[in-house]
């Protein structure tokens, strides 16, 4: 099966992206790799590789993203994602050790880091943007103030390893709204800008070098600048207006759609964008056994396909010129907690590393998270195994062209 995937991408071409060409400001090529630590330790347990390169060996996944072309690593930051007896609620992990580890393999590669703070201690989306739990049942200004501490002494630890922070994501998803507030944007704003005086105060002015501000929303097809001007009129400081934009998605409409209300945002306050989650499976087929989120859709799912998607959406983005900031993957490193197809021998790795979606210990926080595996596994760069696709050059041959 696996060579299956990778015989269908040979000889696939690449287009140059023109417009990628005499930018001022560096073209981002992210993509979020906050499971990789629990992965690594799902395959070591049972003796297996990970990742490897493009020849096949065993690897350090985030050498083999920066051959490829990838510039920065987006990773999501919960507060804290384990129960009161210690036991994760999988999804990677992803606390600020997890975080401050990634940095310091960004830093050792050569990567800049994008970190994306969730404030919740679990998935946070449009629908759900739970309380933490040591922040609950606080006033409005202590958890401005909490949001603030939290966001300072986090990046203060990522900025330890030496990592470039190429720029910071406040909230995630939060077009319905922020850490237990639901549409009272000035509420949501006071969050947001107590986040954004951290990354001001502990990177700098951008100016000088300094992370830019991102904020992140979703749903374009129902248009977005209306968030724009709530931040202009609560005098949010940020510098990128974000989103996740999915093919697969009705809600988030069409790329040309996208690009619209990302011009008339810019035109209306000068902000970059970026694309801050976007992916494309490589096959309809569930590769561990546990199930995944997009095996029914309607789209054509191929390797080649794969590499078309992303470059259509680099080149959509390159094509705004110097604020369209770049893109981000979401779950290009995000493989099956082993090489098998056991569901119930990946779910309990998962359970134990936390390599999964969720855990059942998530349900004391989450009572409807998604026991399980990866769920992703389909829309990654990496074969179960740990080979890449071809596909992965795409990031880096759209600067010249040419064949995988």
């Amino acid at each position: 099966m696996q060579e299956d995937y990778l015989a269908e991408s040979k000889g696939l071409y690449v287009r140059k992206a023109e417009s990628l060409t005499g930018r001022k400001v560096p073209f981002i090529m992210g993509m979020d790799c906050s499971e990789v630590p629990s992965i690594e330790a799902s395959r070591a347990s049972v003796h297996e590789v990970a990742y490897r390169d493009f020849n096949g060996q065993e690897a350090d996944v985030f050498q083999v993203l920066k051959q490829a072309g990838i510039t920065d690593i987006r990773v999501r930051i919960w507060n804290d994602p384990r129960d009161i007896k210690g036991r994760t609620y999988g999804g990677g992990n992803c606390d600020c050790a997890n975080a401050v580890y990634i940095a310091a393999r960004c830093k050792a590669a050569g990567l800049g880091i994008i970190p994306g703070f969730h404030f919740s201690d679990f998935w946070a989306d449009p629908a759900k943007q739970k309380v933490p739990k040591a922040w609950r049942g606080k006033s409005v200004s202590e958890t401005e103030q909490l949001i603030y501490e939290y966001t300072r002494e986090t990046l203060l630890a990522i900025q330890a390893t030496g990592v470039h922070i190429t720029a910071v994501q406040i909230g995630n998803e939060t077009t319905g709204g922020l850490v237990g507030v639901y549409m009272k944007w000035k509420t949501s704003c006071r969050y947001l800008s107590a986040a954004a005086r951290a990354v001001r105060e502990v990177t700098g002015q951008v100016s000088r070098g300094g992370a830019k501000i991102a904020v992140h929303l979703t749903n374009a097809v129902y248009g977005i600048k209306w968030a724009a001007d709530k931040f202009a009129k609560y005098h949010l400081d940020y510098d990128v207006f974000g989103v996740s934009w999915y093919p697969y998605y009705a809600s988030h409409g069409t790329f040309a759609n996208l690009k619209e209300e990302f011009r008339s945002i810019h035109e209306a306050y000068g902000k970059e964008a970026m694309i801050l989650e976007t992916a494309y499976a490589f096959t309809h087929e569930d590769l561990d056994g546990c199930g995944s989120t997009i095996l029914e859709v309607p789209n054509e799912l191929s390797v080649p396909e794969q590499c078309r998607a992303m470059q259509d959406i680099i080149q959509g983005m390159a094509d705004l010129g110097d604020w369209g900031l770049g893109i981000c993957y979401w779950g290009g490193t995000w493989i099956s907690a082993s090489n098998s197809m056991d569901g119930s021998k990946n779910r309990a790795l998962c359970k134990k590393y936390g390599c999964g979606w969720a855990t059942s210990y998530a349900h004391s926080y989450d009572k409807d998270a998604d026991d399980g595996g990866s769920q992703v596994d389909n829309q990654a760069f990496f074969l179960p195994d740990g080979t890449p696709l071809s596909s992965l050059k795409v990031f880096s041959l759209v600067y010249a062209g040419g064949t995988t």
